[in-house]
């Protein structure tokens, strides 16, 4: 500043420091608290989002499976309808040269006839989930080809820690539980946190110079510097006490064993 009368200028540097040093202090303060919800909640819509893909991976997969099946029992029954045909002939034959009688006759045309019904079952199941894993594949349904004549190997059943880290891998939902207690666990932190009084540690420092544009040498500083502990405290409301006792019973809920 300066004063156009006498030509004296002066400028003034200020700075201030405020630590909370019991509520609000380190990391309870409430941008690391809503930092760190924020991440948490950005961790869980990714765990989410996988749970998602999993989850059509595996209807994907299980239909697959489903359509392996079919196909299989497609391939049985009909084996089974061309049997009975073929034995249905030879009673019928045997009883043309007097070999068999009437009842074996209609025994083997009963069971070709249960032969063919199960082989239209059959058919009718497989051109049904074989239009089902198309639709969900979103391919054509001749380019879908399943190879039942692969081997197939069952692998022995993982011991307990295996299997877990299974599921996690598979199933993030455990992952999601854990997270939802993280964030319980943050909540209740911050909760009981604000009931502590709140002390701060301020630091002040002001420092100005004053000098003159006709008058040489005159210059003069002054500088101050205070340093204070506040402390307040309020006593909580109800409200506060009830969203705590909430917030630590959803915790206990959701605690993993």
């Amino acid at each position: 500043e300066i004063d156009s009368d006498t030509n004296i200028y002066s400028s003034s540097v200020e700075m201030s420091y405020s630590q909370p040093l019991l509520k609000n202090a380190w990391a309870n303060g409430a941008q690391d608290f809503l930092i760190a919800i924020q991440q948490i909640n950005n961790e869980n819509f990714s765990l989410e989002q996988k749970k998602n893909v999993l989850s059509m991976l595996s209807e994907a997969r299980n239909l697959y499976w489903s359509t392996y099946e079919k196909i299989v029992l497609y391939t049985i029954f009909a084996d089974k309808k061309e049997y009975a045909e073929k034995h249905l002939g030879s009673q019928r034959t045997r009883y043309n040269v007097g070999n068999a009688t009437v009842i074996d006759t209609l025994s083997a045309r009963l069971d070709y006839l249960e032969s063919i019904g199960l082989y239209l079952e059959a058919q009718t199941d497989l051109a049904r989930i074989m239009k089902d894993l198309s639709l969900l594949l979103n391919v054509p349904i001749e380019s879908l080809n399943i190879d039942t004549a692969r081997v197939i190997h069952f692998a022995d059943l993982p011991n307990s820690p295996v299997f877990i880290k299974m599921v996690e891998k598979f199933d993030p939902k455990l992952q999601i539980f854990e997270l939802i207690h993280k964030k319980l666990d943050i909540q209740a932190r911050q909760n009981k946190n604000q009931f502590l009084p709140d002390l701060r540690f301020n630091l002040e420092y002001n420092r100005k110079v004053t000098g003159s544009n006709i008058i040489e040498d005159f210059m003069t500083f002054n500088s101050n510097a205070v340093i204070s502990l506040v402390i307040k405290y309020s006593f909580p409301i109800k409200s506060n006490k009830i969203k705590m006792q909430k917030t630590l019973l959803s915790k206990q809920k959701n605690k993993l064993d």
